[in-house]
């Protein structure tokens, strides 16, 4: 017997549902086994990979953990996510995790500071001479009281270094690193981080003329004959 087409759409429809609920749900292998495109770069070398199946420069000795990310990046946000490694791993071996200002008061985590903010002034994020350990209630008040910081920073360095920071800040309102800057950058401070151990036990004369304190900080007291 000839079913009516309503009949044979409903029995179709029917069937299709069962179909639907009986397709089990994937499970955490399932999902596991999704495609995943990583970006990553190695801090040392500057190796910059689209994927896990990479090659480290011949001469990197791969201390330093490779960063990954699971977004698109372009090159220059990849070098500039190893500076931020580098500038952290390098203050927290020059420093300490203790904050720079008070640090037998403070409270929070250690973090990576700067006299002049990361927000105020680009051109001086990566300058050593700039950046500091902080703990977090520091760094959070120095958005907006900066007087502490300062004062800090001309006793421990003088008011020669202050200044030739304030003059660099106000000479370069902007940025205008390229891609080819901030890998320099990158290699100059991966070799001061890699050569660390030579500097156990050094003096703070000695570890400013190394340029663990930055090229500013280092032209002052030169100019003054500290170093």
């Amino acid at each position: 017997m000839k079913k009516s087409p309503i009949t044979a759409a409903t029995e179709n429809h029917l069937v299709l549902s069962e179909l639907q609920q009986a397709k089990p749900k994937p499970t955490k292998e399932d999902r596991a086994k999704k495609k995943w495109y990583l970006h990553g770069i190695c801090p040392e070398c500057g190796v910059i990979w689209n994927d896990k199946k990479f090659v480290h420069d011949a001469q990197c000795s791969q201390e330093i953990p490779v960063i990954w990310v699971r977004k698109n990046q372009t090159h220059v946000q990849l070098v500039k996510m190893a500076l931020d490694e580098l500038c952290r791993l390098i203050t927290i071996w020059r420093d300490g995790c203790n904050c720079v200002i008070i640090s037998h008061e403070c409270r929070g985590g250690s973090q990576w500071g700067h006299i002049y903010p990361q927000g105020s002034n680009a051109h001086l994020v990566y300058e050593l001479s700039n950046s500091f350990r902080q703990c977090e209630g520091h760094n959070s008040m120095h958005r907006f009281i900066q007087a502490p910081y300062f004062l800090w920073y001309q006793r421990t360095f003088g008011h020669k270094a202050f200044d030739m920071l304030e003059a660099e800040r106000l000479a370069h309102p902007t940025c205008e690193y390229n891609i080819m800057d901030y890998q320099e950058m990158r290699r100059d401070l991966s070799a001061l981080y890699l050569d660390r151990y030579r500097y156990t036990g050094a003096s703070i004369h000695e570890m400013v003329s190394g340029g663990w304190y930055g090229n500013i900080i280092k032209e002052a007291w030169i100019k003054e004959g500290r170093i």
